[in-house]
């Protein structure tokens, strides 16, 4: 069997199916998101960074070398009692693993008067279950090649604080993994793709795409969970066609509920973008009329001890703030002169709102207030007096998208279907990937990230589109072709 790498298990984790595809040798697309690869540079920087930060003796293994002869310059660097170990190889029976960091600690083991955690880098500021994994697999291969089982391991995060995490509190779970992971591995279970946040990041997206739709499958369907499609299969309803034509509501539905899922059958087998719910569009188009749209950027990168931020807002009078700091004194200067603007401006105009993409920005926004314990009135005013709405929720309660992931482009070409998506992307483009949760948000980042001065010019046809339909213009785009 060959090695198993702490990713495969996170995948696993994630989506059996995948799992199951690199097991029979399918091989991803060839194309590699611009998301993956602006992650993937954010976060070998943020390594980068931190590697330049430490102290004492420090061995880099040459990754040029074969897995073999990494391990071997890797247990001479440990043997010698090198401080860091960047970059190491270690593998035990099945398993195998790139730790980012070993860090030399002061106790007996089979390696002398010292031993060896496991140290690293992320660029979330918060670790999930899938770094706990990775950091455990890692430390039980160092286990195997000092005699001793280091009891804690670390992340260093992108804002440069460190989450300590225990063995004892995951090692159970862990040695579960790998059982089901090699039992699956070995076995022949039967899988199927099923859309999950993780898929737009997915090497074999596409793959998935076009087995769902040449089988028309009921995965289609926005928002269907596994049991759901297993329900309706029992009761004879197996492809989207079937469920948008069916007259009986199953037994594990109530009618309206299984009203609601036929709309979106139907959305999907007339691949048209249809209203779902009028007094939620009525909201979202009273929510842009004269209100801000304010959008916000955290470059996971430190520069003189605080984040940098970028921020904006609009109004359909196109006027637009774009505020850029790279310091902890610009960053409290950048906050008050925002909310400040922002009450100025809704006090002028009390039907409009403050939109934001997600309800987070505006949690991001009250942080900001209590770490410089300023402008807490102002915003605690405008969320109790609900003057904060968020547009992606919106768009979820008012339409039905017969995509299970959206682009940006697909989403403009709704809104207003006439004008090129992608030059008004390149105008604004930290704007306009917040419109909806499951945009191609990185398209947009790397746009940012091209533009030093940030001269961007809002152009906000698309929300006076939206602002000027009515119930009648819907469903939009009906018999589009697919892409």
């Amino acid at each position: 069997m060959k090695k198993i790498f702490p990713t495969e298990l996170i995948e696993f984790l994630q989506c059996r199916h995948m799992a199951r595809l690199r097991s029979l040798g399918v091989l991803p697309d060839s194309s590699v998101s611009e998301e993956i690869l602006l992650l993937r540079e954010q976060g070998l920087e943020h390594e980068k960074n931190f590697l330049e930060t430490l102290e004492g003796t420090v061995v880099s293994i040459d990754t040029e070398l074969s897995p073999p002869e990494q391990r071997q310059q890797t247990l001479k660097a440990m043997d010698e009692g090198a401080d860091w170990i960047y970059q190491a190889y270690l593998q035990a029976g099945e398993c195998a693993g790139y730790s980012d960091f070993l860090q030399k600690k002061s106790g007996n083991s089979d390696l002398g008067e010292h031993y060896y955690e496991v140290i690293d880098t992320k660029l979330a500021n918060q670790p999930s279950p899938a770094n706990a994994i990775q950091l455990i697999h890692y430390s039980e291969l160092v286990s195997q090649a000092q005699g001793r089982q280091p009891d804690k391991f670390h992340l260093v995060h992108g804002d440069s604080s460190q989450t300590t995490l225990e063995r004892s509190d995951i090692i159970d779970y862990y040695h579960e993994i790998i059982s089901d992971y090699k039992n699956f591995i070995q076995g022949k279970e039967f899988t199927e793709p099923h859309p999950i946040p993780a898929c737009k990041q997915c090497g074999y997206r596409d793959h998935c795409q076009n087995y769902l739709q040449d089988k028309n499958h009921l995965a289609l369907i926005p928002g269907i969970s596994i049991n759901e499609i297993q329900h309706l299969r029992k009761g004879g309803i197996k492809k989207v066609e079937s469920c948008y034509h069916a007259e009986e509501v199953p037994s594990s539905y109530t009618e309206s509920s299984f009203k609601d899922l036929q709309k979106a059958a139907e959305s999907v087998q007339q691949n048209s973008y249809m209203l779902k719910n009028q007094p939620a569009f009525k909201q979202l188009q009273n929510s842009l009329k004269d209100s801000l749209f304010f959008s916000i950027h955290r470059n996971f990168q430190q520069q003189n001890g605080a984040m940098t931020f970028f921020m904006g807002i609009m109004t359909d009078q196109k006027r637009y703030e774009a505020l850029v700091h790279h310091n902890a004194q610009e960053e409290k200067q950048s906050l008050q002169r925002m909310v400040n603007f922002i009450s100025r401006y809704l006090a002028k105009y009390p039907h409009a709102k403050l939109v934001v993409s997600h309800a987070q920005d505006a949690r991001l926004l009250h942080d900001l207030s209590n770490l410089y314990n300023i402008c807490h009135d102002e915003l605690d005013e405008l969320m109790i007096k609900k003057r904060i709405v968020a547009i992606q929720s919106l768009l979820q309660q008012s339409f039905i998208f017969p995509l299970w992931s959206i682009n940006c482009q697909e989403l403009l070409s709704i809104l207003k279907p006439d004008f090129e998506a992608h030059a008004l992307l390149e105008k604004s483009p930290q704007l306009l990937y917040e419109l909806y949760t499951n945009l191609n948000i990185l398209d947009s980042l790397q746009q940012i990230h091209q533009k030093t001065e940030l001269e961007l010019k809002v152009n906000i046809d698309c929300f006076k589109e939206l602002c000027a339909l009515t119930a009648d213009d819907f469903p939009l785009l009906r018999n589009r072709p697919r892409e």
